[in-house]
């Protein structure tokens, strides 16, 4: 009996944590597009205004990659294309 409270606790617990990243996401997600629909002047894609957005708001290379389920090294392709499209130097 133990064991199933307890199992069902995690599972509880799992879920809560899989919602929130969803609806973080989905946050994200609604203010890259309407980023997008702006003045886009560095022809920035959608995914480099989400992550352009996540570092504006202080967050690093680690947690930008956790919110967006990407591995560090493709969060920091990103940064360079926005760098180089913006014509700042890419030594990232």
């Amino acid at each position: 009996m133990l064991i199933s409270v307890v199992d069902d606790s995690i599972h509880a617990a799992r879920h809560a944590t899989r919602r929130k990243r969803w609806q973080e996401r989905e946050l994200l997600e609604g203010r890259a597009e309407e980023a997008l629909r702006g003045d886009n002047r560095y022809g920035l894609g959608f995914r480099e205004f989400a992550v352009l957005d996540l570092r504006q708001n202080g967050f690093d290379d680690r947690e930008i990659a956790r919110k967006l389920g990407r591995s560090r090294a493709t969060i920091g392709r990103h940064i360079q294309a926005i760098l180089g499209r913006m014509g700042r130097p890419v030594a990232y």
